[in-house]
């Protein structure tokens, strides 16, 4: 990832609570752990190229719970902490404007095996909305862009960093990672109290899985979910209290 940075994704049990270094039900609950491998693995393989080395690449054998969109992306929603919080010595809080100071940032972190196989499924261009969890108010404060399809996430090899899997091994990681870029901010954030709200006024929000299953840390999002939270976040005078300081400016992707 780019700065060692860790989301914190809400699947672990370290709680992003309500609900990823960064980068984890993004980078705030605890860091996202999972007591038994999932049965979504087949034998299934393909090639990936990380350091001139050949790596195998799980593919899940259940497909993503949303089909992709008739232009080939699909939408998503992914956690991180804004609010500073030390883990093995090393600060894992990553929020908007950390992703905004970047080209792009490797979504790490994630220690949950339904949220790894969403970011597996993640292709360059898809659009996730950006999720600030363990904060006073959580909620979402704008839109990352997947950047480039997922990679090992190194820091399962490295026994200093607060994501370590010592069952993990180079010839075959069980944690990968996706690059994402800062797209833009939100008007105001669509706290989770007011997207619980809208579940149960909004039809196309009535299964948003943020709600139904808040603790997964990267969720995938349908369409008509997506453009129903843009809606909201047109509701309501423009505010700056997104946890972060990033200029009206952006609020209209560049």
């Amino acid at each position: 990832m780019a700065p060692r940075t860790t989301r914190k994704k809400s699947d672990s049990k370290i709680t992003k609570p309500e609900t990823t270094r960064k980068k984890s039900d993004s980078k705030i609950t605890k860091p996202e752990t999972t007591t038994k491998k999932p049965k979504q693995l087949s034998d299934s393989i393909n090639k990936d190229k990380t350091n001139n080395d050949e790596v195998i690449k799980p593919v899940p054998s259940k497909p993503p719970k949303l089909p992709v969109n008739e232009d080939g992306h699909r939408y998503w929603l992914i956690k991180s902490e804004p609010v500073n919080r030390i883990q093995k010595g090393q600060d894992i809080s990553f929020s908007l404007e950390s992703l905004m100071k970047v080209e792009s940032e490797p979504w790490n972190g994630v220690r949950n095996y339904e949220a790894r196989n969403n970011l597996l499924a993640m292709v360059e261009g898809d659009l996730c909305l950006f999720y600030h969890s363990n904060c006073k108010v959580p909620g979402i404060v704008g839109v990352a862009k997947v950047y480039n399809q997922a990679v090992p996430d190194e820091g399962q090899f490295i026994p200093e960093d607060p994501y370590y899997d010592p069952k993990s091994t180079k010839e075959k990681p069980k944690w990968w990672c996706p690059r994402v870029s800062f797209h833009r901010r939100f008007r105001r954030k669509v706290s989770l109290q007011e997207l619980r709200s809208a579940s149960t006024e909004s039809e196309p929000l009535r299964d948003f899985m943020l709600v139904t299953r808040g603790r997964l840390s990267v969720i995938p999002v349908g369409k008509h979910e997506f453009e129903e939270i843009i809606k909201l976040e047109q509701n309501g005078s423009i505010s700056d209290d997104i946890d972060c300081d990033i200029s009206r400016d952006f609020i209209t992707a560049k």
